[in-house]
């Protein structure tokens, strides 16, 4: 199968699914779109940068919040470039019930999701509408009427802390790994950058700002490099609802963005022992994420 077949496969069945009254609309022209599917049935050759766009209408999923009595809903537009294995265009339509605030919020988030995932996935577009119905809740602020309840509700502030470990298949230039210290410190995250094929990227503090950190990275850090190469993939996450910054800051488990390095050894001299990162995260207490890394060297 073709990566356009593919790729329009998955339109399909997401065409399927999203069945219900104004859940999926075509964007790109009917007719158009018809010859494309004939065209790849009969096993025509693509034209590059054919693009299909269309808008996915998907209800939210929010099993603890019994405050809100309607169900809440997004439209998603999409833009896929048949023929070309690149990121798909996502993006967030404006509704009425969510605040600009929590728009920005989320689709930052949306963003770093599909960069860092989208890649792993022979359905890549579907499993982040399904991200999207079931994490989305999460995200949101919350939204307040004029009630003295809630008024009160919404000067109280929480703090999420969350601690991601991200495997990266390579990490080597030092401008890339300099990046990822200094973008770290403009967010308030601490954790470490262990360079070498593979690598590790490990990063902590308010939840809020690591999508946008990581969003910030693979954007402007990594522009440059080709979208195939901008591989990220979060293996575990550790999250904990902090009473104050105090108590979020109490969690964490480094006081900086560090580079670490252990035993460098290879032809070039750019690969780490893993051995030596294990003992290292065992000794701080997070051995068990060393699992979630390497899963296959676990003993």
């Amino acid at each position: 199968m073709t990566t356009a077949q593919q790729q329009l496969g998955e339109v399909e069945l997401i065409r399927c699914m999203f069945c219900g009254d104004g859940e999926f609309e075509l964007r790109t022209d009917g007719q158009r779109y018809h010859a494309l599917q004939t065209k790849l049935a009969d096993g025509g050759e693509m034209i590059v940068d054919e693009m299909v766009s269309f808008a996915v209408t998907v209800e939210l999923i929010d099993d603890h919040d019994t405050t809100v009595m309607e169900p809440r809903r997004l439209s998603v537009n999409v833009s896929v470039s048949l023929g070309r294995s690149e990121i798909p265009q996502i993006s967030l339509a404006s509704t009425d019930w969510l605040t600009k605030e929590g728009h920005q919020k989320l689709s930052t988030a949306l963003i770093a999701h599909v960069n860092t995932t989208w890649c792993h996935s022979e359905t890549p577009i579907l499993e982040t509408l399904e991200w999207l119905r079931t994490t989305a809740p999460s995200l949101i602020p919350s939204q307040v009427d004029d009630t003295p309840h809630s008024i009160e509700s919404s000067v109280s502030t929480t703090h999420t802390f969350a601690r991601e470990w991200i495997f990266l298949p390579q990490l080597y230039m030092k401008a890339k790994r300099q990046d990822m210290i200094s973008f770290a410190r403009a967010y308030s995250l601490t954790g470490f950058v262990c360079p070498g094929k593979p690598a590790v990227l490990t990063v902590e503090g308010p939840m809020e700002n690591i999508d946008p950190y990581l969003v910030d990275i693979r954007t402007k850090s990594w522009a440059d490099i080709p979208a195939g190469h901008k591989k990220m993939t979060v293996v575990h996450r550790e999250v904990k609802d902090c009473a104050n910054i105090d108590e979020l800051n109490a969690c964490r488990r480094f006081t900086d963005m560090t580079e670490v390095s252990f035993d460098v050894h290879g032809h070039r001299s750019n690969h780490n022992s893993l051995e030596k990162l294990e003992e290292w995260l065992v000794g701080l207490g997070l051995g068990e994420a060393f699992g979630h890394l390497f899963p296959e060297l676990r003993k």
